[in-house]
């Protein structure tokens, strides 16, 4: 589980916090991405921030040559803790918490949006209804 801050983006309407249900998080400025920067046009996953089992924060580049964490430069991944702050082109935020959640995992995240896409009537129902049947099993 993730709570992140934006402090500052080229995006004012970014700036917040954010809280994610996860222990792995997707890290760009697609749409698909967990947690969104904005990076001009360019469409891409940027970083990955991970909570391992041993508890520890990992943040991983993907289609980006540096970052800067806490003020100094990488392009590596890199162990970082709560109160870091990262910097990726006009975009800054800090993590506020990362915790390990055992038993995390994809079924119980769908399961827990099955009620909302059920007011939708949408036509994933079925699908998502044995996921979560699955789920309790």
């Amino acid at each position: 589980m993730f709570e992140l801050e934006m402090i500052s983006s080229g995006d004012i309407n970014r700036v917040g916090c954010y809280e994610y249900h996860s222990n792995l998080i997707s890290i760009g400025s697609s749409p698909h991405d967990d947690f969104m920067l904005f990076f001009g046009e360019i469409k891409q996953r940027l970083l990955s921030l991970e909570v391992t089992q041993q508890k520890e924060i990992i943040i991983t580049p993907q289609e980006i040559d540096f970052f800067w964490v806490n003020e100094k430069k990488t392009n590596s991944p890199k162990r970082i803790s709560a109160n870091d702050s990262i910097q990726v082109g006009d975009n800054q935020f800090k993590i506020l918490k990362g915790e390990y959640v055992e038993g995390l995992n994809y079924n119980k995240h769908l399961s827990h949006q099955f009620d909302k896409l059920k007011q939708e009537n949408s036509p994933f129902l079925k699908v998502l209804k044995l996921l979560k049947d699955q789920d309790e099993n």
